[in-house]
């Protein structure tokens, strides 16, 4: 969490401590010039051969049984199914176009000569080698002033300085997509690559229920991270045990996901997840994070994702694909059209790419991003109240800001926009209408409504801040009933609750351990 005011503090501090353009230093010289060492192997890692599937509800207007399934990976072939037929298929486009290892340190590559050698930054190394279909590998050196970047097509992972670290391109990131129909009730299975997919999608109107992060944290490479030391093995192994129950339908994360700027962080927590995580349905919105990863607009610059690589990593069924040429993804902005701006989300990215409602039960969700000008989202507001209108008991504004500072118009904060939702026909129905949301890194009841809780925050996640880490617990027992919210805190800074909470779920799943939540609705 980073404001725009107090990014121009934190700027000015960094500059009479003698450090010029912060987020040009991270990006040149990270602490180690390396992820951290829980994060990455001593040998090459091997990338996960389990299919990297993404499921996700798709627009509401397309009706309750439909369901984006996306494929990630390194061909231009869409995978064979005799379910699916992909009607997307194409390399991403402008951002993480390469999925890359966590490197391996103290390691060179001497077994070819280089294919290229400069005295670029690790994010031009990375560029380049992402650009070059020879490249399998690069080393970059921030040693100081001699600093240099060089790309291989093969690699023997030669002793060399500790300031050296050489990373491994799986290859070049392809997304291959597709609506289909899903059985409402049962589990749907879709053949892809010879690998079963299963698609819980709950019944219209029954009992639904998810899992809810925010400003998840996992490393230190980008932004300061306090508890980068356990987020990462906490997260994927509390989630991977939490998939193993099959009575909840959806994950939510609401924003600054992972803090990744290139995509490495992203594709090694995914690399993680089991097949079971990967097929629950997806829902993410972006945070300020996955715009500019330094915090906000003041330190942007050419490397940042704008969350092109975040919205074609999540795959989200957007409002874009109901007029995009390619009925997916609006790629009509190129952030890197202009060597300017980079200050601007709107000369960036579309706002487009990021709003999306669906219904889940009888639960109605809207996510947005909170970066975009709301005159280019207002009109998408109101598709979704009329979607909603007599269609679901209780609906969330899902977003990632809780205020209105930081790159985010005030009136396009979370909470605001949840006021803004309850004034529009279809969905002003009162204490009915809440939100989630993240941002400051706490896990907290956040706004009472006239009647009962109406707001939520989930940012505890990795950060610093309320020193908190945990999830949220979302359930409906269905139409007519009351929707619940649970709060499960594995650990508040000195009582670590992790491993009773996972055994736990693991014997009973995640409705036989409330008891070590508490209850926020």
């Amino acid at each position: 969490l980073i404001s725009v005011p107090q990014m121009n503090i934190f700027c000015a501090f960094l500059l009479s401590a003698g450090i010029a353009n912060a987020h040009d230093n991270r990006l040149k010289f990270p602490p180690t010039n390396h992820f951290e060492e829980h994060l990455r192997n001593a040998d090459p890692e091997a990338e996960s051969q389990i299919l990297d599937v993404r499921v996700v509800k798709a627009l509401g207007s397309k009706g309750y049984d439909k369901v984006r399934l996306s494929v990630i990976n390194h061909s231009p072939t869409a995978p064979a199914s005799p379910d699916v037929t992909f009607t997307y298929s194409d390399a991403f486009q402008y951002r993480w176009k390469a999925s890359f290892d966590m490197g391996v340190t103290s390691s060179s590559c001497s077994s070819s000569p280089a294919l290229l050698t400069s005295a670029d930054s690790d994010g031009d190394c990375l560029l380049a080698c992402s650009a070059d279909d020879a490249c399998t590998h690069y080393v970059y050196d921030s040693a100081g002033a001699d600093m240099k970047c060089s790309t291989y097509s093969d690699c023997d992972y030669a002793a060399s300085s500790s300031t050296s670290s050489t990373y491994q391109k799986y290859g070049t990131n392809y997304l291959h997509s597709a609506i289909v129909t899903a059985t409402p009730g049962t589990a749907t299975p879709f053949t892809i690559d010879n690998t079963t997919v299963s698609v819980l999608l709950p019944l219209e109107d029954g009992p639904s229920s998810g899992i809810v992060w925010s400003d998840p944290c996992i490393s230190g490479r980008w932004v300061g991270c306090s508890m980068s030391s356990f987020a990462f093995n906490h997260s994927v192994d509390m989630l991977n045990v939490l998939s193993t129950d099959p009575t909840w339908h959806y994950f939510q994360i609401l924003g600054d996901n992972f803090y990744d700027q290139d995509g490495r962080l992203t594709k090694h927590f995914f690399n993680s997840l089991s097949l079971s995580s990967r097929s629950k349905i997806l829902m993410t919105v972006p945070g300020n994070h996955d715009l500019w990863v330094c915090g906000g607009p003041d330190c942007g610059d050419k490397f940042d994702q704008y969350g092109h690589g975040l919205m074609q990593w999540y795959a989200q069924d957007t409002v874009a694909s109901s007029y995009a040429e390619n009925a997916f993804l609006d790629f009509t902005v190129d952030p890197d059209a202009k060597d300017e701006g980079w200050d601007t989300f709107e000369e960036k990215n579309k706002a487009e790419n990021f709003v999306w409602y669906n219904k889940m039960g009888s639960v109605g969700f809207v996510g947005f991003n909170g970066a975009g000008l709301p005159n280019d989202e207002e009109k998408y507001f109101e598709e979704a109240c009329a979607y909603m209108k007599g269609n679901v008991d209780y609906i969330f504004a899902l977003g990632h800001w809780n205020d209105g500072g930081s790159s985010v118009s005030p009136q396009l904060s979370t909470p605001d926009l949840r006021t803004k939702l309850a004034g529009i026909d279809g969905c002003d129905i009162g204490d009915n209408i809440k939100y989630m949301d993240g941002h400051t890194h706490c896990n907290e009841l956040q706004t009472a409504g006239e009647k009962e809780e109406v707001g939520f925050m989930i940012g505890g996640h990795g950060m610093s801040g309320c020193t908190q880490f945990g999830f949220a617990y979302v359930k409906s027992a269905g139409k007519g009933e009351k929707v619940e919210v649970y709060y499960f805190e594995e650990w508040d800074g000195s009582t670590d609750k992790y491993e009773d909470i996972k055994a736990c779920i693991e014997q009973n799943g995640v409705d036989g351990c409330l008891q070590f939540a508490t209850k926020w609705l």
